[in-house]
Order: structure tokens, then C-alpha cells, then sequence
């Protein structure tokens, strides 16, 4: 008989109810049965016939009566300190070892019932909780599988008191602390004791606001320190001295601040998360449905917009936070409509056609809202008053070490005092708004009227129920991937540049936790957004346009990189572009202003003799060798060498 048939039968002969599982070709645990782990059973039989088609199988198990700690040991983190940490032996527990170095604590549930706490969701960093609603993986022959301290599942004992006290749903702050504690764990040296002093000054104020539980807050902060390698005394003292300066902080204002998040709470309430586990697949499917049923988007644009959606509800692992920059050329081109959808599908969302710089950043650091802001080209016009201000918290809240600095309190007692501003925004307005810094940190997406053959649906509140279903179903994977995303590696096109992988890198690597053809797909939205959004910038820039220019008549007069070409000569082919203005009646191209233009890419007229071997004389003149443009051809026209 097949070993882990035979297994698997003296499992079911226990009362343990099993079914079959492997790992697929994207690490994933899948089960190979319908209906996954609802499915297990005790029945020989049907176990036999599961063997009989997968006789390679491993064995899983619902985990009724049972709970088991999963201790991780991977990506440079390891649940073992954890454990050292709140001094638990785990003596009396089933001990399995697993396929990632980690291992699996089976404990009898005592009665209790206990949920599944897992990635951001644990009270345990590098734990995940697994109970009522998880499965577990099964010690199988020919698997990595197998106990390792000599009980078994009928010997184990109870779960201990002390490790059920902790078995407790976490709030949002709390969460958030957790994936940035895990940011800390894996933080080098050289910034490590900063960031730890940064998030428990950050976290104290979030305790003395009674947002996070004092022992989370130092426990989480301490198990983390360890892992980055922190010497236990100075990480301590670092710890306390932030706890210090956040109570001196909050002292005078505690109040006041507490009676605001109060009151904010009850406009900012957290998502339901869907009851049942969440395919990605599906989902990824079901939100690109609901957002095409009211605007016509193309694939590429669909997809972006899909999965900076899904990213909004992953910012707590996410390093940046991409603005969703929604442009037309003119108006009723579907930018509203868009919005009002996205706003249906994020969490905590905030709409507005005119916030105040100082709500901006006060709600930012308050709650982390998804900011949704309409007609922002008049915000943002360089005549509008706030202008400046509303820029520089848009591009700061652009990474997660973003602040803006405003002084704090009264006369001689005023302080400086930095607010994070690390938010997802989505932008929709006319044309091209904000600044180059602004557009550089979006992910654009051009809309256009619609052609009389493309239907949609006109959004309104009748389809909000429809909406929020999806919205359950995005935070149900969010709760469930979180930590698995945050560990993902995300396969980046090479065309990208530096700020356009910062802005799809956390999309990318939701796409690849998904699987199937979303990776590819992310991939290719990234691309042609880019491209579009490169080729748009450069319309305005008269630098790189003049640079493209150039380069159109170094081709077309068949030059050499060592000719040189007169500063007038070069000066009249340019007016002959006509469609770019150089030839404009009020303000024509000059030799002077070639000359401006072309500076700041180091690019220099001279002296030089356009007549060699001539009987004449000398022929010199200013003008411009074309091996100069050689260089910055390649870096801003990605032209080949």
C-alpha cells in the first residue's frame, strides 16, 4: 500500500478528518480536491479514491479541536525568537518540523474557539495562528513533514493560558505597527537604531491615543530590534526614551487629539472583510468587471487601475504609495465617474474638490485615508493660492519616510513638528497638472469620450451594494496575503526607470502573488503606462523635444559623429519643424536660445573651421559637433548607441 495512503487512513481511523494537498509550481499549498479543506473526511474509502488519483499527495487537516502555532523561519525572519522571547517551551505541544525550516506547535484547543490569525493579522510576529477556518499541513512519508519531539496529535497537550491570551484580534494601528515592526527586522545596519526610535516615538503616541496596547507596542518593537541584530540594552533604552518623548509630546494635547480620532473614527470605519477565503484569480477578475461597467478603459488602463486599487489596501507593507493621476483633454470624458468608482472600492476614502493643505496632512497622519481629489488642474494651477503647499505633501506622501513640517503651538513654546503624510491619492483632472515631480510619481491613466458603440452603465448609489461586495472581497485578501505579498519579489520590466519601478514594484508584487496571467499582464500595463506617460512629459519639455529634433535631422542629413554643423544651419532645419514652433512669428528659435536650451545637457557651441583645404581662407564659425548629442541621446531618448 501506498505509505502515505497508509497514513493518511490511520489519520481518518483516529477521528482526524484529512484530504490531499501539493505544493504548485508557484510554491502555493493547493489542494487537489473541490472544495479544499470543507472536503476533508474520515470516510476509507473516498480517501482511498483521492490516493488512488494523486498517490503523490501530501496530507492536510481541517484543525477542528486542534490549534497550532506556525512558526516561520524564512525571508531573515525567524518566529523561534519570538517564542524565546515571551519564554515559552512549547514541551508539551506535537512538534512538526516543516519544508521551510520553520515548524508546526499542534496543541489541543481546550474547548475554546479560536479563529485564524494570520501575517499582519497575528499577535505574533513570525506566527501565524491557525484554527477554526485554516487547515494545516499533516506529517506525510515522502514529504518535509514529519514530528520531531516524540509526541504526536492524540499526546499533545492543551494550549497553554498564557499563549491563549494572546490569541486576539488585532485593530488597524495595531496592524500597521506589525508590518512596520517587520520592515524593522529586516532593516540593515546603518538605519536601523533611527527607524526603531522613529516607530516608537510614532506607536507611543498611537498607545497614549489608546490605539495600540501598551505591550504589543514594546514586545513587537523588541522581537524586532533582535532580529535586525540591535544589542538588547540599547534597543531598550531606545524604546524608552521614545516613550519618553511621546508622552511629553502628547501630554499638553492628549485630549484635544484623543477627542479628534474619536470623532474621525466613526467616518472612517474599517472595511468587512469577506467571510470566506478569497481567490486572487477571481477577484483580480470581478473588480476589472465592476470598474469596465462603468468607464471604457483599455486593457492596459484597466488593469492599472485594478491593481492600484488592490495595492491601496497593502500600504502597510508598501514602501510607496503611487498617485492614480486620471487626465482627459477636455471635460465628460469619464474622470468623475472613474473616481466615484474607485471610491467605492478602497478603503477609508476621502473625497474632496478643494481640501486644505492643513486637512491634508492632519488626515493623513490621523487615519492614512485613500485621498480622492477632483478637478485638482485648478488646485493646482500655478495661480491657485495653496499651490505650493498642496505639492510638496502630494510628492512627500509619496514614500513611506514622507513629512511635512509646520511649527506647533504658542509664542516661545513652538516647536517644529513633522506629520506623515504617507497616503494613497488618486488625481483626475484636465490636461497635464501639477508639476514634473507631481507626474513623476503617478501612474497615468488618459481617458476620452466615449465612441457611440461603447456602452456603459451609469454609476449611481443603486450600485454601491455591488461595489462594497468586491470591496469585502479585497480586504479578505488583504487580511489573508498581507505578509505573503511583503515577502514577494515582484519581476520588474528593465524599461522602467527608477521612479517607475518604485511605482508599480508593490503591484507587481500583488500580481505575482495572484499568479496565472496577472503577473504578465501587471507587466505590460506598466509598460505602455509608462511609455504614455514618458511620451506626454516630453511634448512640454522643449529640452528633451528639442533633443528629439536634433536627432531627426542628424538622421535625415546622414551626418557622422565627428561632423560638425553650423549654429545658424542648425538653427534653420529646427524652424522647418513646423508642428513644434521653433519657427514662432513673436518668439522665433535664436542662435541664443539654441544655446539656453542645450546647456543644461552639457552641450556647448565652439569655434571651428568650416573650411578645411579651402583656397578662401578660413572659415570659422560657431556651431556644434554632433558627438556631443551622442550621450544625452541615449539617456533621454533611450536612442541605441
Amino acid at each position: 500500500m501506498n505509505a502515505a495512503l497508509e497514513t493518511a487512513l490511520a489519520y481518518a481511523a483516529e477521528g482526524i478528518p484529512i484530504f490531499p494537498w501539493r505544493v504548485d509550481g508557484n510554491g502555493q499549498k493547493k489542494p487537489l480536491i473541490r472544495g479544499g479543506h470543507k472536503a476533508a473526511t474520515t470516510d476509507q474509502q473516498q480517501i482511498q479514491k483521492w490516493w488512488s488519483t494523486y498517490p503523490d499527495a501530501w496530507i492536510g487537516s481541517p484543525l477542528p479541536g486542534r490549534c497550532v502555532l506556525d512558526i516561520d523561519k524564512h525571508g531573515g525572519r525567524d518566529g523561534e525568537l519570538t517564542v524565546h522571547h515571551y519564554g515559552w517551551a512549547l514541551s508539551g505541544a506535537a512538534i512538526v518540523e516543516t519544508m521551510s525550516g520553520g515548524m508546526h506547535a499542534h496543541f489541543k484547543a481546550n474547548g475554546r474557539t479560536l479563529k485564524r490569525l494570520c501575517g499582519l493579522n497575528s499577535p505574533l510576529p513570525s506566527i501565524d495562528l491557525l484554527a477554526d477556518g485554516g487547515w494545516c499541513a499533516l506529517p506525510t512519508p515522502g514529504s518535509p513533514y514529519r514530528f520531531v519531539n516524540g509526541a504526536d496529535l492524540s499526546t499533545c497537550s492543551e494550549l497553554p493560558d498564557e499563549i491563549a491570551s494572546r490569541w486576539a484580534p488585532l485593530s488597524k494601528r495595531e496592524r500597521e505597527l506589525r508590518g512596520d515592526c517587520d520592515r524593522l527586522a529586516v532593516t540593515a545596519e546603518g538605519g536601523r537604531r533611527t527607524l526603531l526610535n522613529e516607530l516608537a516615538f510614532k506607536y507611543g503616541l498611537a498607545v497614549i491615543a489608546g490605539k495600540v496596547q501598551e505591550h504589543h507596542w514594546r514586545d513587537w518593537l523588541t522581537i524586532a530590534a533582535v532580529h535586525c541584530g540591535l544589542p538588547a540594552e540599547e534597543s531598550a533604552k531606545t524604546i524608552d526614551d521614545a516613550w519618553h518623548d511621546a508622552q511629553e509630546k502628547a501630554q499638553p494635547a492628549a485630549k484635544t487629539t484623543k477627542t479628534a480620532q474619536t470623532d474621525l473614527s466613526s467616518d472612517f470605519e474599517a472595511v468587512a472583510p469577506w467571510p470566506l477565503p478569497v481567490n486572487g484569480d477571481t477577484l483580480a477578475q470581478e473588480l476589472c468587471a465592476a470598474i469596465r461597467t462603468h468607464v471604457v478603459l483599455d486593457e492596459a488602463r484597466l488593469v492599472g487601475v485594478a491593481f492600484w486599487i488592490i495595492g491601496t489596501y497593502f500600504v502597510p507593507v508598501a514602501t510607496h504609495a503611487p498617485r492614480l493621476a486620471i487626465t482627459s483633454p477636455r471635460m465628460r470624458c469619464g474622470k468623475t465617474t472613474l473616481l466615484r468608482v474607485i471610491g467605492e472600492l478602497v478603503p477609508r476614502p476621502v473625497n474632496g474638490e478643494n481640501l486644505s493643505p492643513a486637512v491634508l496632512y492632519r488626515l493623513a497622519e490621523l487615519v492614512q485615508p485613500v485621498f480622492l481629489l477632483d478637478e485638482v488642474d485648478q488646485q493646482l494651477a500655478p495661480s491657485a493660492q495653496d499651490r505650493s503647499a498642496l505639492l510638496s505633501i502630494i510628492n512627500s506622501g509619496h514614500e513611506r519616510s514622507g513629512r511635512v513640517w509646520r511649527m506647533s503651538g504658542e509664542g516661545a513654546a513652538m516647536v517644529p513638528v513633522g506629520y506623515r503624510v504617507f497616503a494613497s491619492m488618486a488625481l483626475a483632472g484636465i490636461g497635464r497638472f501639477g508639476s514634473d515631480a507631481l507626474r513623476d510619481r503617478c501612474i497615468t491613466i488618459p481617458l476620452e469620450r466615449r465612441l457611440p458603440g461603447e456602452e456603459t452603465q451609469r454609476f449611481d448609489y443603486e450600485h454601491r451594494d455591488r461595489l462594497h461586495e468586491v470591496r469585502s472581497k479585497l480586504q479578505r485578501f488583504a487580511d489573508d496575503s498581507m505578509n505573503v505579498v511583503m515577502h514577494a519579489a515582484a519581476i520588474i520590466p528593465a524599461t522602467l526607470n527608477d521612479r517607475q519601478q518604485d511605482n508599480w514594484r508593490l503591484a507587481l508584487r500583488i500580481a505575482e502573488v495572484i499568479g496565472g496571467a496577472w503577473p504578465d499582464r501587471a507587466r505590460q500595463a506598466a509598460v505602455l503606462l509608462s511609455t504614455h506617460a514618458d511620451k506626454d512629459g516630453d511634448d512640454d519639455d522643449l529640452g528633451v523635444m528639442l533633443l528629439g529634433d536634433c536627432h531627426a535631422i542628424y538622421g535625415a542629413t546622414e551626418a557622422k559623429p565627428d561632423d560638425w554643423v553650423k549654429t545658424g544651419v542648425l538653427v534653420n532645419l529646427l524652424m522647418k519643424i513646423e508642428e513644434h514652433g521653433w519657427d514662432d512669428a513673436q518668439h522665433p528659435l535664436t542662435d541664443r536660445k539654441l544655446a539656453r536650451l542645450l546647456k543644461p545637457f552639457g552641450i556647448r557651441s565652439a569655434d571651428h573651421d568650416f573650411s578645411p583645404g579651402s583656397r578662401t581662407g578660413r572659415d570659422i564659425r560657431k556651431g556644434y559637433q554632433w558627438r556631443q548629442f551622442a550621450d544625452v541621446w541615449r539617456r533621454y531618448l533611450r536612442v541605441p548607441p
